[in-house]
């Protein structure tokens, strides 16, 4: 059967005889089927990527009952995918593209059937395409409104995708679309400053096919900004300002949604003078600009008001954040009835110049407010001295104090305030003649016992250089320079009585004229005799009292003197009565002898034979500082100063005494006492005695020692002896020591010996060698010219962007060849050929944490004999971030720090607070040497040299922050422990630290020669070549050695151009660095111009004086 139908048979019989039987009774049913496979799936289109099911169902076509028991074969795309029982498979393709489906062949396991009909399945991996889009601005003005358009089509058949087929969101705002452009627009607008990253699209609906996916989409980034001005500077930066002043003003211009700069731009800024008068000025590539006020407004009194407006950048961008406005009043202003008084009396507290006047403008307004700077050379240097508020009144009252001598002070006063003035008053005023005392009455009723019959004048000037006279009772007594009389004159008197002692200093000036009464009642001893009786009168009526033969009351006695009482005349009235004989100590006050006598009957005299002694006290400070000595006794006290290794001596009774020791500090220029510390001891007296004080503690203490200085004469005598015997027994070691070193000299006379013979022979072969290696080289090089010669392909070529060769090579003593064949293909400009380049070891820093730290307690104060100097070679990556400061080399605190800031200023930064800027810019991507030396002028002034490559920049800074001293811990190299620090991100080579100011030339020396630098004061050299693990070598020999932190590594890495053959603007020359720079030595004929694609040859020779290029 050929068609599908039920068909019935039954049999027919034909006899041989021809009879037919038709059994129509006996019948069999006969189906004639085919079979119907139908290959489906959900989504004939779906996304690229995603997986497609697809299945097929089998039907009888005769009845049509489905077939569960089968097997079939699937294809796709006329290859066999599927072979099988299953119902269905899946399929995922990551291509574009349309795929068909359909049955190849197919079993119906119950009836045998193989004859089938089947269809062909059509799936579609699809996904929409971005073809085109754009955006008419990405950086424009708050509330600019912005076009941003896309074109959409399906990637299979290339059909747009327009509205009628879905919907698209750019930067999440539903597109409209645009039938005569065939593209999705949206137009887009803030009025704040705003970034939007704008996808194109964001996202869309595809109501067609119902697709996700899609190719070509992007995002863009759209900002609505303003532009703004920061670091608004003005120098100077005061709102009154004198006359004559100018003024500039500095800053920078911003975005305000990046807070970059605008870079360059011409008439960035807008500058309205009273609202009348426009300037314009431009930025540079960093954002900055500077405008100098013009003359016409500070040549004469005056207020301006400046407004400053960006109004400009390279992007379009002019709307403005908000303007800068400044007001300056220029005036003058003066000094009205100035006076001046001089005040002081000694050099231990100064003296000063007291000014008084009013402040006004120049129309005599008076100023009613702000601080007027008093100026002088009061100190030998012109500096800032005082300073005073102006009263309401416009009075003012400074004083300057001085305290060196000179013979003129050099005044200046400013103001500032309500105005501003550089030069109010300024005059030269001499110094007026007048004698200061330190003590303005050196007398006494007795002299001091200690230097019996003599004081001590101690007197000054406030003139510059005198000479002193000094008369004794109209006698000149002697003649003194200042410095003998400031420390004190000497003046001994032999007999009592008053004398007019008259001081004068003279001068080139003319003469100062003082003079003061001393009354000495007493020259000699230092006990006093007291005789009364017993109505406590004293009888000089009856006795007379003789003192070693000589009639005395009331006198000092010495020791060992002997008082003899006489009757006095014939009046014998008192003879009756006893006598009180004391003897009293006059400092002390305290009795040392006493006794009752009465005359006899007949007796004229009695012999006062008291036992009264006095014992010499020594004392000697081995100390290292001075120290106050204290003895009492009752309420009397002998005091003074002990310095270091001096011997003092006090006279002393039998008796119990206290010593106190009072140790001291420095103050300044002084020694104080520290009432805090003291030792104290008591001793008595009843001989001769020797003390001696070693560091804090009183010890080997020594009675009956008449003389102190025969005790050390014999231990230093024992001490020599026992020096001799060392010396000796050194000298025999030298001798045998001196014995073995002229053996190991020879020794090694002979190993140098041997070993020069060898040293021949290695050279000889080492020259065998060059000679041979020189023969391949010449091969090596005529092959490598047939090459060049046979195939251009071959040669080494250069794009002359970014590609160049490199190879290491030994040192070379300055004398070379070098030759190059080449061919140009762009003559213009500047390319180097070949050349000589100098690479360094250097420590690599990442800005992150890592660090080096130095161990090392060191003080620094100001004294001027603290000074130092610090150098470092560095390299920036980049600069600091914003706000932030590198700190390249220094101590491990704020200060004592070279540092970088973000606005690429180099300096120091000393004491706290206080920064040596250098005046200088540096750059990221070179190398920069820096090196400066600061050491101390005065308390309060430093002076410091900066070396910035070569550039020189020096001068002095007067500040108050260097008043006190300061002790560091470890020195740093890229830390971050500075005000404002981040840690470093580059490279250093190397860091030196001096304990000592270098001198100009010195400081040149280290920049000329960095591998070789002076070495007087040198505590710490870090190098980055010496390390080993984490450990960096100190190259100084002080053993300062470094340690390597949170990851610092090693580094080789280029430093600077030794040499090159060039090709400039088509000549070729020879480019050689010298101690001046860069020199040229062009070739002979300089007529001759490269020309591109041509072939040339160039040799040049360099002799160490000559070059030679042909």
């Amino acid at each position: 059967p050929t068609t599908v139908d039920k068909y019935t048979y039954h049999p027919k019989v034909v006899l041989n005889n021809g009879e037919e039987w038709d059994l129509t009774d006996v019948t069999q049913d006969v189906i004639a089927d085919k079979l119907t496979v139908t290959v489906s799936t959900a989504n004939t289109r779906i996304d690229v990527g995603s997986t497609a099911s697809i299945t097929w169902s089998i039907t009888r076509q005769y009845d049509g009952t489905t077939v569960t028991d089968y097997s079939i074969t699937i294809t796709r795309d006329g290859a066999a995918w599927y072979s099988g029982t299953e119902g269905s498979k899946t399929d995922s393709l990551s291509a574009v593209g349309s795929h068909e489906y359909t049955c190849s062949a197919v079993t119906d396991n119950t009836y045998g059937i193989t004859a089938f009909d089947t269809n062909t399945l059509t799936v579609i991996w699809d996904r929409l395409e971005v073809y085109g889009y754009g955006v008419n601005d990405t950086h424009v003005n708050v509330s600019d409104p912005v076009l941003v358009w896309v074109k959409m089509r399906y990637d299979y058949d290339d059909v747009v995708f327009d509205s009628s087929k879905g919907t698209v969101y750019i930067g999440g705002v539903q597109a409209a679309w645009d039938p005569a452009n065939q593209y999705w627009y949206v137009v887009l607008s803030y009025d704040s400053v705003t970034t939007l990253e704008c996808g194109i699209p964001s996202s869309f609906t595809d109501s067609k096919y119902r697709l996700t996916a899609i190719t070509g989409d992007t995002t863009q980034t759209i900002i609505w900004d303003r532009i703004m001005i920061t670091y608004f500077v003005q120098t100077p930066g005061a709102s009154y300002l004198s006359v004559g002043t100018s003024v500039t003003f500095e800053g920078y211009v911003y975005y305000e949604a990046t807070s970059s700069a605008i870079g360059a731009q011409t008439n960035a800024v807008k500058i309205t003078a009273n609202e009348t008068d426009v300037y314009y000025v431009s930025t540079d590539a960093s954002g900055y600009f500077s405008w100098s006020v013009p003359s016409t407004y500070y040549s004469s009194e005056g207020e301006i008001t400046f407004r400053f407006d960006p109004v400009a950048s390279p992007d379009g961008v002019t709307v403005e954040k908000g303007y800068i406005e400044v007001t300056i009043v220029w005036s003058e202003v003066r000094t009205v009835g100035m006076r001046r008084t001089w005040q002081g009396s000694d050099w231990t507290t100064g003296f000063a110049v007291t000014f008084e006047f009013f402040v006004a403008f120049a129309n005599y307004t008076t100023i009613t407010s702000g601080t007027v700077y008093l100026y002088t050379n009061a100190t030998g240097a012109f500096q800032q001295m005082a300073s005073a508020s102006v009263g309401s009144d416009g009075y003012v009252t400074i004083k300057t104090f001085v305290i060196e001598k000179i013979d003129y002070l050099h005044v200046l006063m400013n103001i500032s305030g309500p105005v501003v003035d550089d030069n109010i008053y300024e005059a030269v005023i001499y110094v007026p003649g007048e004698l200061l005392y330190f003590d303005p009455d050196p007398s006494w009723d007795v002299p001091d016992p200690e230097v019996p019959n003599q004081i001590r004048i101690i007197a000054g000037t406030n003139r510059k250089d005198c000479t002193f006279y000094i008369y004794v009772g109209g006698t000149l007594y002697g003649v003194y320079d200042e410095s003998v009389i400031r420390s004190g004159a000497l003046i001994q008197f032999t007999e009592p009585g008053t004398f007019t002692v008259v001081v004068e200093a003279s001068d080139s000036i003319g003469t100062i004229t003082g003079s003061l009464e001393v009354v000495v009642r007493a020259v000699r001893g230092a006990i006093i005799i007291a005789i009364h009786d017993q109505q406590g009168r004293s009888p000089i009526e009856a006795i007379k009292v003789l003192v070693n033969g000589t009639e005395a009351y009331g006198e000092l006695l010495e020791p060992g003197h002997r008082v003899k009482i006489e009757r006095y005349g014939q009046n014998f009235v008192y003879t009756h009565l006893a006598y009180n004989i004391t003897i009293v100590h006059w400092k002390f006050g305290d009795v040392l002898w006493q006794s009752t006598v009465s005359f006899t009957t007949g007796q004229t005299e009695i012999l006062v034979d008291a036992a009264v002694n006095i014992y010499s006290w020594k004392f000697q400070n081995q100390g290292e500082t001075p120290v106050w000595v204290s003895v009492t006794r009752g309420a009397g006290e002998w005091s003074e100063w002990c310095y270091p290794w001096e011997i003092i001596e006090f006279w002393l009774f039998p008796g119990s005494y206290t010593l106190q020791i009072n140790y001291t500090q420095y103050s300044g220029n002084y020694f104080i006492i520290m009432n805090g510390t003291a030792t104290t001891t008591s001793f008595s007296i009843t001989s001769d005695y020797a003390m001696i004080l070693s560091g804090t503690t009183l010890r080997d203490v020594f009675g009956s020692v008449s003389n102190l200085y025969d005790y050390v004469e014999n231990v230093n005598a024992t001490l020599t002896n026992q020096i001799i015997s060392v010396n000796v027994t050194i000298a025999n070691v030298n001798s045998s020591l001196a014995n073995q070193i002229i053996n190991v000299d020879i020794n090694l006379s002979n190993v140098n010996t041997t070993l020069g013979q060898q040293l021949v022979n290695i050279l000889a072969d080492i020259s065998n060698v060059n000679a041979t290696l020189f023969a391949q080289t010449v091969n090596i090089i005529a092959n490598i010219q047939n090459l060049a010669a046979n195939t251009l392909g071959s040669l080494l070529e250069l794009d002359g962007l970014d590609d160049y060769l490199y190879t290491y090579r030994p040192e070379f003593a300055g004398n070379m060849t070098l030759e190059a064949e080449f061919m140009p293909l762009n003559a213009t400009g500047t390319h180097y050929i070949a050349g000589v380049g100098e690479e360094i070891d250097a420590f690599s820093f990442d800005g992150m944490n890592d660090y080096i730290r130095v161990d090392k307690t060191w003080s620094y104060g100001p004294s001027y004999l603290n000074s130092s100097t610090w150098e470092v070679l560095f390299y920036m990556d980049s600069l600091p971030p914003s706000g932030h400061t590198y700190k390249l080399f220094g101590s491990d605190a704020h200060e004592m720090s070279i540092f970088v800031d973000d606005l690429r200023r180099i300096g120091f930064r000393h004491v706290s607070n206080v920064y040596l800027y250098s005046g200088l810019y540096v750059s990221a991507g070179k190398w920069i040497h820096f090196i400066v030396s600061v050491k101390y002028l005065a308390p309060n002034q430093v002076e410091y040299i900066m070396l910035v490559n070569g550039e020189v920049v020096q001068g002095n800074r007067t500040h108050d922050r260097l008043n006190y001293n300061q002790t560091y811990s470890a020195y740093y190299l890229g830390h971050s422990s500075i005000w404002k620090g981040t840690f470093f991100n580059g490279k250093i080579a190397f860091a030196r630290f001096y304990n000592r100011s270098l001198s100009l030339s010195e400081l040149q020396h280290n920049y000329e020669h960095p591998y070789n630098p002076v070495t007087d004061g040198l505590v710490l050299w870090l190098d980055g070549g010496h390390v080993r693990g984490n450990m960096v070598y100190d190259l100084s020999g002080n053993g300062n050695h470094g340690t390597m932190h949170n990851g610092v590594t090693q580094t080789r890495t280029y430093f600077k151009d030794v040499w090159a053959l060039v090709v400039d603007d088509g000549r070729v020359g020879f480019k050689m660095l010298n101690e001046t720079g860069w020199t040229y030595a062009w070739a002979n004929d300089t007529s001759i111009t490269l020309r591109n694609g041509l072939w040339y040859r160039y040799s040049v020779t360099w002799d160490g004086a000559t070059i030679s290029l042909y």
